[in-house]
């Protein structure tokens, strides 16, 4: 009996799914988590510290995200 290019196809595509599902729990990706806060220091272009002010206030921040 020969068995035709769909079915070889159909059959192969379930096998691989069967082969997924058995081994999606047997690879873990490793979870990360943060240490803590952390301190940044803000810089100018030629690396002078702008992070401090007069009046010892941290300075206002704005996420610039390309979009206008």
């Amino acid at each position: 009996m020969q068995i035709d290019k769909y079915t070889k196809f159909l059959l192969t595509v379930i096998a691989c799914c069967l082969v997924y599902l058995c081994l999606k729990d047997a690879i873990a990706i490793p979870k990360v988590h943060a240490e803590g806060p952390m301190k940044v220091l803000l810089v100018d272009s030629i690396g002078r510290p702008v992070s401090d002010t007069a009046d010892g206030m941290p300075l206002p921040v704005r996420i610039d995200n390309g979009k206008q």
